[in-house]
């Protein structure tokens, strides 16, 4: 609604998105320049409103080196799992499968293409993934869960030559074995967009939201649960504890 008598990339009533601790959830916050990116014509402006956790997991699926007929694995169903299972199956993987202890997350990815759901507080990972590859684990798998278990798990479960991705902001020290990044010749991919750097972000947030802008990237089934900003304790309780909570968005 206004702007610095300094601030040359924006105008008084321009869109934009928050790419940075701002204090977004008030009627009005203050942000410089580099903490935003402008919103693209056409984006819904609720979709907007998650643009940076869009953004950052299309990013990932499209910096995961998914090839045309590639098997993929991805580790966690929330919001982050579920668009880059999509942005998979778009790029050309021959099966998707997705790995997750919640049925619901599960239902939904495979309502918007996942091949295969696997529960894991029911059967093992590995050997599901294992038996669906004929022992030969995935061509790329991403871990979405952000836990130590799971980056194990990714590491299990990628193929000899395959693609290990990291999505996750995993902020406690955890123990891997990776003497498969040797024996096997993993390629370890990190493909945390807002931390390559501001100017990197200014260049791939376009073309990390077009997919969504066009349609191919399904992200409204992904929002379970709609709050007015007055309910925000509501909201975050549901997001905490509700596990069949993808996203959770608050409205004006």
């Amino acid at each position: 609604v206004e702007v610095g008598k300094n601030v040359r990339k924006y105008k008084a009533g321009d869109q934009v998105i928050a790419f940075a601790w701002v204090e977004t959830y008030s009627d009005h916050f203050k942000a410089v320049e580099s903490d935003l990116e402008p919103v693209p014509e056409g984006l819904d402006p609720i979709v907007a409103a998650l643009g940076e956790p869009v953004g950052c997991a299309v990013f990932s699926g499209l910096c995961s080196k998914v090839q045309l007929g590639d098997t993929v694995a991805v580790i966690g169903m929330g919001f982050a799992g579920q668009v880059i299972a999509q942005v998979a199956k778009k790029k050309g993987a021959h099966r998707v499968i997705g790995v997750d202890i919640v049925d619901d997350k599960l239902a939904v990815a495979q309502e918007l293409g996942l091949d295969h759901g696997i529960n894991s507080s029911r059967v093992d990972p590995l050997e599901a993934i294992l038996d669906l590859t004929d022992g030969h684990g995935a061509d790329v798998v991403v871990e979405v869960a952000g836990t130590g278990d799971a980056v194990q798990l990714c590491n299990d479960a990628v193929k000899h030559n395959g693609v290990l991705v990291f999505y996750s902001w995993i902020t406690q020290d955890i123990t891997i074995n990776i003497s498969r990044w040797h024996n096997n010749s993993l390629e370890i991919i990190n493909t945390g967009l807002v931390h390559h750097g501001i100017e990197q972000r200014h260049i791939w947030v376009p073309q990390a939201l077009r997919p969504v802008v066009l349609g191919q990237v399904n992200i409204e089934p992904l929002i379970t649960h709609r709050f007015k900003l007055d309910d925000i304790d509501k909201a975050m309780e549901t997001a905490n504890s509700d596990p069949a909570a993808i996203k959770v968005v608050l409205e004006p």
